[in-house]
Order: C-alpha cells, then sequence, then structure tokens
C-alpha cells in the first residue's frame, strides 16, 4: 500500500490504569497494524471499533468455587458456543471481517452451548445471608433460577454458623447476624470488622478491608518488574499484605490530596484510580460502622 506494514501490539484488561486501557482505542498510524491482546473485557464490556480479524483460543478465565476447601478461584475453562459466537461478532461491524478460532470444528461443536451459571460456582454465604435478612428461612426449597450444588449450600451455612451470624436453628442472631447483612462485605470480612471494636483497632480494619475490595492497587508493570518488585519492598513487611496495605494507606493519606496523591501513585508504581476507589470504600465502611454503634479506634 506504499509503505512499509509495521505493527502496534497493545493489551486491554480491567486491571490496566484509564491511559493504558485507552491506547487500545486510538487509531493506529498509517501503515501500521494494530494488534490488540484482550481479556474477556472485549467479549461484552467495551467495543473497539475497526477490528477485522478476530483470533479466538476459545478459552475463558472464569471463577470457580471449591467448597472443600472454601476457596475461589480463577481457572482457565473451555469457552462455551454462546461466547465463541459473542466475540465472532466483533469482527466486521464496519467492513467484512473473519473471526479464526483455534480448535477444530469437531472440537468447537462438542464446547457447552452456554457457561455455567455464576450462581452455581459460586461461595454462597453473602447470598444465604442477605436471603436470611429478608425473612426466608428455608433456602433449601427455595426456588433458585439455577439451583447450586448441595455441597457450596452446606458450605455456606456452616460458615455462617461458625461465625455466630446463624443460630441452632440456622435462623439469623441479633443482632450480629443481622449487622453482618448490613455490611456491604463477605461475612468474614464483616466479622473481622465487627469485632475489631473489642479489639480497639476499627481504623485499621476499615483499612484492610477496603484495600479488599479491590483487584489490586498496583499500577501495570509492562517491563518493568524490577522496578516494580524494589518499590513494593518499601511497603513491604513480613507480617504479610495486610499491613503491607496500611504502610500504603498511610503513606498515600501523608501525601495530601489531588494533585499530590496522583503524583504520589504516579512515583510508587500505584494505580491512583484503585487508591481513589479504596479510600471511597473505607468512607463508606465507616459510616456502616458508625451506624451500628461500633465506636471507631485505633491500635
Amino acid at each position: 500500500n506504499g509503505g512499509p506494514e509495521r505493527f502496534l501490539v497493545n493489551p486491554l484488561y480491567a486491571g490496566l490504569s484509564s491511559a493504558q486501557q485507552m491506547e487500545a482505542f486510538q487509531p493506529a498510524p498509517r501503515y501500521t497494524r494494530k494488534i490488540v491482546v484482550a481479556s474477556n473485557v472485549a467479549e461484552t464490556s467495551v467495543t473497539i471499533e475497526g477490528v477485522v480479524y478476530v483470533v479466538d483460543c476459545c478459552f475463558v478465565k472464569q471463577k470457580a468455587y471449591d467448597p472443600k476447601r472454601g476457596m475461589e478461584s480463577l481457572l482457565t475453562a473451555e469457552a462455551s458456543q454462546a461466547s465463541a459466537n459473542q466475540r465472532a461478532g466483533r469482527a466486521g461491524r464496519v467492513r467484512p471481517g473473519k473471526c479464526y478460532r483455534l480448535t477444530t470444528e469437531t472440537l468447537f461443536r462438542t464446547l457447552p452451548l452456554t457457561g455455567p451459571p455464576e450462581m452455581v460456582r459460586s461461595d454462597l454465604a453473602a447470598t444465604v445471608l442477605q436471603l436470611k435478612a429478608l425473612g426466608i428461612d428455608n433456602i433449601m426449597n427455595f426456588e433458585w433460577l439455577s439451583p447450586p450444588p448441595a455441597a457450596n449450600m452446606l458450605k455456606a451455612l456452616e460458615l455462617l454458623y461458625a461465625l455466630q451470624a446463624l443460630d441452632d436453628d440456622a435462623r439469623l442472631t441479633r443482632p450480629l447476624g443481622m449487622h453482618l447483612a448490613e455490611l456491604p462485605l463477605e461475612p468474614q470480612l464483616g466479622k473481622a470488622l465487627l469485632v475489631s471494636g473489642e479489639l480497639g483497632c476499627v481504623e485499621e480494619m476499615l483499612t484492610v478491608a477496603a484495600y479488599l475490595q479491590v483487584q489490586s492497587v498496583w499500577g501495570a508493570s509492562r517491563g518493568r518488574q524490577k522496578a516494580l518488585d524494589e518499590v513494593r519492598e518499601r511497603f513491604a513487611v513480613a507480617e504479610g499484605d495486610a499491613v503491607t496495605a496500611l504502610n500504603i494507606h498511610a503513606a498515600y493519606c501523608k501525601a495530601g490530596g489531588g494533585r499530590h496523591a496522583a503524583q504520589f501513585a504516579e512515583r510508587n508504581m500505584l494505580s491512583h484510580r484503585a487508591l481513589v476507589r479504596v479510600t471511597d470504600i473505607r468512607q463508606q465502611l465507616l459510616r456502616h460502622v458508625q451506624r451500628v454503634g461500633l465506636v471507631v479506634s485505633s491500635a
């Protein structure tokens, strides 16, 4: 076409900063082919103009819950045919396009038609707690749109009983169970926050709980992993990530607001957007604990 062809590669996933995400939406320079390596976020959440070719690996990262360990994890699983068709629809919106699936046609036909509902692969403790708060005590006969596995349900009931949110008759306790249902946190964190009043460390627990609500406060480290590791050492402590979060929050607050906070985040390879989000969440949690009568204290 009159000049050598060059390539411009842009990543696109939820953990990137706003500025880095916007790079994927900018038009490519002349004689340059733009390649966007994207996660599921490009499947339904956003639309990139001018996409002509889609290369689909036919795999997806999805959340799964193991009731034996009581842990959620992110696993690589086969995509459903509905998801693959959604990805194919991203090609050729402006002009004719193609979708290349990295699988055989025979194997593609064996893929499930739709993905499993999130209800059947999630921790149900928070859901059961909310149903109990709404007065629905017989949850075993509740008409679920997608009935969850019995093991997940039993694990949720066991956890809530261990947290003393349920009594021996599986009814919501008062006031602890009701307070837990009011907090916009998973039950374990909510119980830790309520108990922190007895231990005199409400301020610290508010900070830790807020930091656990964001995916990561660290910025993207494309090609700068060594520098990121050095920055983390400034805040890291042997006691673990919770105390590290306290150190980051203390330094961020000390830097001041506005432009100074943004400069602090940039210097320390932190995501300013995530830190602002953490601060907002912390203020919301503070109002919640004040409403339930918790005396805000610091260790």
